[in-house]
């Protein structure tokens, strides 16, 4: 997913840390459970004329479902397009009219990924009980596994590849250990 801001002010350079900003924001809104939906969020350029953060969904394939507000969860709906793109404009408001100053921390986000609180969701469990795994209880890890399981073509795999060249990634920590994931 991805969104233009375009103003008729004469911006001659927006700052590194703009960038690491609208990074921040943009990981910060995302609904949390596991953490995997916030992992797979990168900022793909971050130039002195360009910012690109990217939603990366061969990472999270039921990021389109929480956006539209499809499937069980519906309170999360429009977190991109009205929550997250409100508060990134909000944002470069301010850098315009405080002379380059930001609200948001200009550290690499840190995410913490960790089980699930709830069950694997309906999809998640299609794909589990057709790979003859037991479980209900899924780690971040297992999550992106299984995304990449039902989006992984070939040319995805590709296309995604280029798309991350130089891409910024957060920094994770895990609450569980990896001889706890579903998948190995």
């Amino acid at each position: 997913m991805e969104f233009y801001v375009t103003t008729e002010y004469d911006l001659q350079y927006l700052s590194y840390d703009l960038g690491k900003s609208f990074w921040n924001i943009a990981v910060g809104l995302a609904p949390y459970d596991t953490g995997n939906l916030r992992r797979s969020i990168t900022l793909n350029k971050n130039s002195a004329t360009w910012k690109h953060i990217y939603y990366n969904a061969f990472n999270a394939m039921y990021l389109h479902y929480l956006e539209m507000g499809q499937g069980p969860v519906k309170k999360y709906k429009d977190f991109i397009g009205g929550n997250t793109v409100g508060a990134i404009i909000e944002e470069l408001i301010y850098y315009i009219k405080s002379g380059g100053q930001i609200t948001q921390s200009s550290n690499t986000p840190k995410i913490t990924l960790k089980k699930t609180e709830t069950s694997a969701q309906f999809y998640e469990k299609a794909i589990m009980r057709k790979m003859k795994v037991a479980g209900d209880t899924i780690t971040a890890d297992d999550r992106r596994k299984m995304s990449r399981i039902r989006y992984g073509t070939q040319s995805r795999l590709q296309y995604e590849r280029e798309v991350m060249r130089g891409a910024m990634r957060a920094r994770v920590e895990r609450e569980y250990r990896m001889s706890e994931r579903v998948f190995r």
